[in-house]
């Protein structure tokens, strides 16, 4: 570190105004959440914002609120000038989303402004002009209602800040999760979203309880939420959770309010997945849009420059009344994990999750082949090692024939796994775990290879596609046509598929699928530096939808074949996600389990 030795003074206000917008403004969704929000206190019940290049090039909200006089617009762009609070004790009872006076001169310090607001019941606008901080006279201008704000060359003065940003699709996507939380929080407000001119979000304010949620959570969620409303002496709770049966694999679709302001809770997702503990399988997670009203005397909103995180007085009273509410409305749902007629589509939604979890363990550099592990290979229970898992050594696969496995030597057990005999033992194998191996090598060679191709659907399948999912889909286009996998525009606002890859089975569930492929995408942060990491889960995802199930009967020649398979793969001992894909046990360990001499 530099020692300094310069005199301790007062940075020049152009410089700590920088330093401050650096605190509230990180990116061009602060701008979007900040303008939107004073739409919001000004008792906006119309808002529109336009987007230019992703947010770089321009930014424009318009509202519908009260507007705002000549001298109040004078004083709106000046640090620490509000008309929400007027004493520390007001700190205590915050009811409006902004309060600090910050947000509009750290919008103003690092990018060129312009508003125009008009009074409510006033027939005179006025215009500012802000330029990097400097204020500029304000000229009247032609009535309209409300307030529209204009920002452009954002970060011009701050290179750092600009170098930092993230892909652009990545920031215009923050964007719409940001108009996304604004749609939950305040359903009966109508917004809009245009990109580029072209149309993103269109949400009008209709009176109808839920239609809101399909815009943001998708039609399966609109059709499977559980609505839950209870009352604590200190707290109420309400919102809309799904069932145990609908699950994703990271907590994105997880949605908290406290009294209307959208936050960030650790403590409230531990609780929320504290309430499904029983109920699904380790690694996913519920949706969920949670609504807490609570006495704004017993919250702290004044603890972070974004004001996206809040302390409660007590957080643990509040986590334990989440718990109970939730708790009731689903305590008479059968646990999926248990219910195992019924948890074939979980499982793979869990094995998929577990791929996500492991990838970067089985995919070190570091790492050494995964057949020269030695795992436990005890039944669990017992002092008996007779048992040898496939990827303990390579010599178990090497003394395999192809044409020595025939249909006399293999059998099937609970419809979930084939037994190979040998003739010093046999090998059981998880007939599931076996086709994710063969299919996954198969799919990931052929992709390598560009031999893959496209099956037609007969009748385009429509979709039901989030704004934030639009927008995935058209960013990652690339990524789309290197699955084989064809998603085109179905009329003014909706999307269809129209061809999938052939290593799909013609019975799929494609609109699952395509979910499952846009929660990888979603789980991925760094897809756009990494795109092959991406691909490979999706081949772990491919492979487990084109491979056999548990609990389904096979042929004598389906069960030789899968056999025959695994011989000609140069990695057959684990399925992808690394478990193993069958063991063996030798007539000698077996009577030495029974303590039979041989």
């Amino acid at each position: 570190m530099k020692t300094l030795k310069e005199k301790i003074r007062v940075l020049p206000e152009q410089v700590a105004n920088k330093i401050a917008a650096g605190e509230v403004i990180a990116r061009p969704a602060s701008v979007v959440k900040e303008l939107v929000e004073n739409s919001l206190d000004a008792g906006a019940t119309k808002i529109s914002v336009e987007i230019r290049s992703y947010g770089l090039g321009m930014i424009r909200v318009t509202d519908n609120g009260r507007g705002m006089s000549r001298e109040d617009l004078e004083m709106a762009f000046l640090r620490h000038a509000t008309s929400k609070i007027q004493s520390d004790k007001d700190l205590n009872n915050i009811q409006t989303f902004g309060f600090r006076g910050e947000a509009l001169p750290s919008i103003a310090a690092v990018s060129f402004v312009q508003a125009v607001s008009c009074e409510e019941s006033s027939h005179e606008a006025w215009q500012g002009l802000i330029e990097g901080g400097c204020h500029q006279a304000l000229t009247q201008v032609n009535p309209r209602c409300g307030t529209e704000i204009t920002v452009t060359r954002l970060f011009f003065n701050t290179p750092a800040r600009k170098k930092f940003l993230k892909a652009p699709s990545t920031e215009f996507g923050h964007i719409i999760k940001v108009m996304e939380k604004v749609l939950l929080s305040q359903p009966e407000v109508s917004l809009s979203l245009h990109h580029d001119q072209k149309k993103t979000m269109i949400y009008e304010a209709n009176g109808k309880k839920t239609d809101f949620l399909r815009e943001v959570m998708g039609r399966e969620f609109f059709e499977k939420n559980i609505e839950i409303s209870s009352e604590f002496p200190s707290i109420k709770v309400r919102g809309f959770i799904s069932d145990p049966s609908l699950t994703r694999p990271n907590r994105a679709h997880q949605y908290f309010f406290v009294n209307k302001r959208p936050i960030r809770s650790i403590g409230l997702s531990i609780a929320l997945s504290a309430a499904y503990q029983t109920l699904i399988p380790h690694g996913r997670f519920p949706m969920a849009v949670i609504y807490l009203d609570v006495d704004f005397s017993r919250v702290d909103v004044n603890v972070h420059p974004t004001k996206d995180e809040v302390r409660f007085d007590n957080e643990r009273d509040i986590q334990n009344c989440l718990i109970r509410a939730l708790r009731d409305r689903i305590s008479g749902f059968r646990s999926v994990i248990q219910n195992s007629g019924s948890s074939i589509p979980q499982e793979r939604h869990q094995q998929i999750a577990d791929a996500v979890a492991s990838y970067g363990q089985h995919n070190r550099a570091d790492r050494q082949p995964v057949f020269e592990k030695s795992p436990p290979t005890s039944f669990p229970g017992t002092k008996s090692d007779g048992i040898e898992d496939l990827f303990r050594t390579r010599r178990v696969c090497e003394s395999w024939d192809a044409d020595d496995i025939s249909e006399e030597k293999v059998f099937q057990m609970n419809n979930s796994y084939i037994f190979l005999k040998l003739e010093d033992g046999f090998i059981v194998f998880d007939q599931h775990a076996a086709c994710e191996r063969i299919h996954f090598e198969r799919i990931k060679k052929k992709y390598r290879e560009k031999e893959v191709g496209c099956q037609t659907l007969l009748i385009p399948l429509k979709i039901d596609l989030s704004p934030s999912r639009k927008a995935l889909l058209e960013t990652h286009q690339d990524l789309f046509k290197k699955l084989k996998i064809k998603v085109e525009p179905f009329g003014s606002d909706e999307y269809a598929i129209t061809e999938i890859s052939d290593f799909l089975p013609k019975d799929i569930n494609v609109n699952g699928f395509l979910s499952e492929i846009f929660d990888l995408i979603e789980s991925d942060k760094n897809i756009a530096e990494n795109p092959l990491r991406s691909l490979e889960l999706i081949y772990y995802t491919m492979a487990c939808h084109a491979s056999r199930r548990l609990r389904e009967n096979l042929t004598k020649r389906e069960m030789v074949q899968i056999c025959q398979d695994l011989l000609g793969l140069k990695t057959p001992f684990t399925c992808p996600h690394g478990r193993p894909v069958g063991v063996k046990i030798t007539w000698e360990n077996l009577n030495k389990m029974f303590y039979r001499s041989s």
